[in-house]
C-alpha cells in the first residue's frame, strides 16, 4: 500500500503539480549535464598522471539526439568493457531525459488530494424551542440534508447546534453532546395489498386516507395504535380524466403518526414518530373530490416504505431553551405529511417505453429529512455562536516512494556537482585545456592546443602516435606573433565546401592559412612546394622570415618540429596545410 505525506493545506492539487513538474524537469536537466560532465572530467584528469586518454573516452552526451549518435558510431562495442563508462553515460543521460519529457505525469501519478479534520473555530446557530413549524422551505431542508450527509452526521440523535451550512465540518461524536437521542427501525421496499371502501366518515381530516383505505391501519402494530397521539395522511400523484370515468394513474399516501406518552408539547421526554411512504398505480379515483381521495376498488401495485424512531431525551431532568425541539405536529399535525408531498417533487420518473417509475425514499431518507426539518425549524430565529467542532481541511498529499526517490536522485545530483568542483579545484590547470563541448572541438581542429590561456609546451593537446601515422594537429598562431582568442579563431574561420577545408583568414589583403586534419599524406616524407618553389624543408624555428615560404612560417609557433607540405588552393587566394610530420 502506497503511503502518502501532506505537503499543503493552502496550495491546490494543479499548483503543486506544476511545481513537482517544474522542479522535475529543472533537476533532470541539471543530473544529465552533471552526468556528461563528471564522466569527461574524470577522463581528462588522468592526464595529471601523464598518462594517454583515449579519445573516445572525452565523449560526451547531454541528450538523447547525441547519445543516438554515439550508438551509430560505436555499435555493439559501446557495451564492451572499454566503452563500459560511455555506455553508462548515455542510459544515464536517456532516462534523465525521458524523465524530464514525462515530468508533468509523474508530478500527476505522485500526487493526490485529501484532508484533515483539525478542531477549528466554526460560526453556526443554536437551537431554540420558539418555533413549532415551518412551511414549504425545501431548498434550506436540502441544504441541510446535504450538509449533514457530507459531515456524516448519524441518524441517531437530533442537532442542538446547526454549524454554518458553508463550513466544511466533519461529525466526530467527541464534539456533540444532543439532548435526544434516538433509535431507528426501517422496513424496505414491500408489496401490500390495498383496496379503497369508500369510507368518507373522515373526510378533510389527518385519518381520511386510513379510513378509506382500511389495509393502512395493518402498518401500525396494536401497541402503536393504541398509544398513538396524533396520525396524519396526505395523498399525492396525477390522475386522467376519460368520458367515462376518472382514475389515478400513480400516486404516494403520505402516514405520519407520534406516540407521546405525556401528551404534552412542553418539557418532553421522549416520543415516537412513524414515516411511511405507500405508492400505489391504476386506483380508482372519486366521482367527488371534495369528499375524499379515492373511490372504491383496489390500488393496484402498492407498495411502502417505512422508519419508525424513538426519541429520548438523554438527560431526563435537564432542560433549556436551547435544545431541539423534536414536538412538530402539536399545533399543525398535518404538516409533517404535507412536507413530504413538497420535497419529493422528482418521485415519479418517465421512463423510455412511456411509464413512469416511481422511486419512493427509503425510510433513512425520510428521517434525514426529519433531523434537518427540524434543525431548521429550530433555528428559524437565529441566535448565533462559536463552537470548537471538527472541520474538514483539503490538503495536498504526495507519495512517500516519489519522496524518497527524488530525494536520492538529488542527493546524487549534489554529491556529482561537488565532485566536479573538487576535481576542478585540484587539476583546473589540466581541465582547463581539455575540449569538451562541440565548440572546444572544433576550435581544438582549428588552433590545436594553442590558445591564448596556456602555451604549446605545458597544455595537453590531441594528438596521434608519430610511429602509427605521423600525422598530428598545426596549431595556429597569428602573424603578429601572439596567441589567437577561442573566440576570434571561431569567428575567423570559415568552412569551404569545394575544398572540404577549414579557411583561417588573416587579413583582407593576405593569403589564407587553410587546415585540413583529414586527408593523410600519400608518401609520409615526400612534401610538396608553394607557388612551384622546391620542396619545403623541415624547419628548426617557426620565426618568421622573408621568403617565399613566409607565409607558411607564420602558422608555425615557436616550438614547432613539423614537417609540413603546403599547395595553392583552387581559387589561388590561400595556401592549404594539408598533412604534417613530426
Amino acid at each position: 500500500m502506497v503511503a502518502w505525506v501532506v505537503v499543503t493545506t493552502r496550495w491546490t492539487l494543479a499548483e503543486v503539480q506544476a511545481v513537482i513538474a517544474v522542479i522535475i524537469t529543472l533537476v533532470c536537466f541539471l543530473a544529465s549535464s552533471t552526468v556528461s560532465r563528471l564522466f569527461w572530467q574524470t577522463s581528462a584528469v588522468r592526464l595529471s598522471n601523464n598518462r594517454n586518454v583515449p579519445v573516445s573516452s572525452l565523449v560526451t552526451s547531454t541528450s538523447p539526439s547525441e547519445v543516438w549518435d554515439v550508438l551509430r558510431l560505436f555499435k555493439f562495442r559501446l557495451f564492451s568493457s572499454r566503452h563500459r563508462g560511455l555506455a553508462i553515460q548515455g542510459m544515464l543521460v536517456v532516462l534523465l531525459n525521458v524523465c524530464g519529457i514525462l515530468a508533468g505525469v509523474i508530478a500527476k501519478v505522485s500526487t493526490r488530494t485529501g484532508s484533515i479534520t483539525p478542531h477549528r473555530t466554526t460560526q453556526g446557530d443554536m437551537a431554540t424551542r420558539s418555533m413549532s413549524d415551518e412551511i414549504d422551505n425545501s431548498v434550506r431542508w436540502q441544504k441541510i440534508m446535504d450538509s449533514l450527509d457530507q459531515a456524516q452526521f448519524p441518524r441517531d440523535q437530533l442537532l442542538d447546534f446547526l454549524p454554518d451550512l458553508n463550513s466544511d465540518w466533519v461529525y466526530k461524536a467527541e464534539d456533540w453532546n444532543s439532548t435526544f437521542a434516538v433509535q431507528c427501525h426501517t422496513t424496505p421496499q414491500t408489496l401490500i395489498s390495498l383496496e379503497a371502501v369508500g369510507n368518507y366518515t373522515y373526510s378533510f381530516t389527518g385519518l381520511s386516507a386510513l379510513y378509506e383505505v382500511p389495509g393502512l391501519w395493518s402498518l401500525f402494530s396494536d401497541e402503536w395504535i393504541r398509544d398513538a397521539y396524533m396520525y396524519d395522511t396526505k395523498v399525492y400523484g396525477q390522475w386522467t380524466t376519460t368520458t367515462s370515468t376518472t382514475f389515478w394513474d400513480y400516486g404516494v399516501i403520505w402516514i405520519t403518526s407520534t406516540v407521546q406518552p405525556s401528551n404534552t408539547s412542553n418539557d418532553m421526554t421522549d416520543m415516537s414518530v412513524a414515516l411511511i411512504a405507500v405508492c400505489f398505480r391504476h386506483s380508482p379515483y372519486p366521482s367527488d373530490p371534495d369528499v375524499g381521495s379515492f373511490g372504491i376498488g383496489p390500488l393496484e401495485q402498492s407498495f411502502f416504505t417505512k422508519v419508525e424512531c424513538d426519541i429520548t431525551r438523554k438527560r431526563p431532568d435537564e432542560f433549556s431553551y436551547f435544545e431541539a425541539y423534536p414536538n412538530v405536529f402539536y399545533n399543525n399535525s398535518h404538516l409533517s405529511a404535507m412536507l413530504h408531498s413538497q420535497f419529493w417533487p422528482n418521485l415519479f420518473r418517465p421512463t423510455s417505453d412511456g411509464n413512469t417509475q416511481i422511486n419512493a425514499p427509503s425510510g433513512e431518507e425520510m428521517f434525514r429529512l426529519y433531523q434537518a426539518y427540524t434543525i431548521s425549524k429550530d433555528t428559524f430565529y437565529p441566535h448565533p455562536v462559536t463552537r470548537e467542532i471538527s472541520t474538514r481541511v483539503r490538503t495536498v498529499e504526495v507519495s512517500i516512494a516519489f519522496l524518497i526517490v527524488a530525494a536520492a536522485v538529488i542527493s546524487s545530483l549534489l554529491v556529482g556537482f561537488i565532485r566536479i568542483l573538487l576535481l576542478w579545484k585540484r587539476h583546473h590547470h589540466i581541465i582547463k585545456d581539455v575540449p569538451e563541448s562541440k565548440i572546444d572541438w572544433m576550435i581544438q581542429s582549428l588552433q590545436g592546443s594553442n590558445v591564448k590561456r596556456s602555451s604549446v609546451s605545458s597544455s595537453p593537446g590531441l594528438t596521434m602516435p608519430a610511429a602509427a601515422t605521423g600525422n598530428g594537429y598545426l596549431p595556429l598562431s597569428s602573424s603578429m606573433g601572439r596567441d589567437l582568442d577561442k573566440l576570434d579563431v571561431l569567428e575567423g574561420a570559415v568552412f569551404n565546401v569545394a575544398d572540404g577545408v577549414c579557411t583561417n583568414p588573416r587579413s583582407a589583403n593576405s593569403d589564407k592559412g587553410l587546415f585540413s586534419p583529414t586527408t593523410l599524406p600519400v608518401t609520409p616524407r615526400r612534401f610538396g612546394s608553394v607557388n612551384g618553389s622546391p620542396s619545403l624543408s623541415r624547419h628548426a624555428s617557426a620565426d618568421p622570415s622573408s621568403g617565399q615560404y613566409s607565409e607558411l612560417a607564420t602558422l608555425l609557433p615557436t616550438t614547432s618540429n613539423l614537417w609540413v607540405r603546403a599547395h595553392r588552393s583552387r581559387d589561388s587566394d590561400s595556401t592549404l596545410v594539408s598533412h604534417w610530420e613530426t
